[in-house]
């Protein structure tokens, strides 16, 4: 994405996010830090980018039944 200074002369903007999904209750200090580390992560992978660590498990898919 590029945006325009009131000079009109284009500035470049680009976006790299870190987060952390927990499953249990932990620390504010703890969770910023993860969060810290995870965009860290995404900025050494390159711009633009998304790094999330999630330690919830993951949905099982219901059963099927057929009839």
């Amino acid at each position: 994405m590029e945006l325009s200074s009131p000079e009109g002369k284009p500035v470049p903007v680009s976006v790299s996010i870190g987060g952390v999904i927990f499953d249990r209750p932990v620390g504010y200090s703890y969770l910023y830090q993860e969060a810290d580390n995870r965009l860290y992560e995404a900025k050494a992978r390159g711009r633009n980018r998304v790094v999330v660590r999630n330690t919830a498990p993951v949905a099982a898919e219901p059963d099927r039944v057929s009839a």
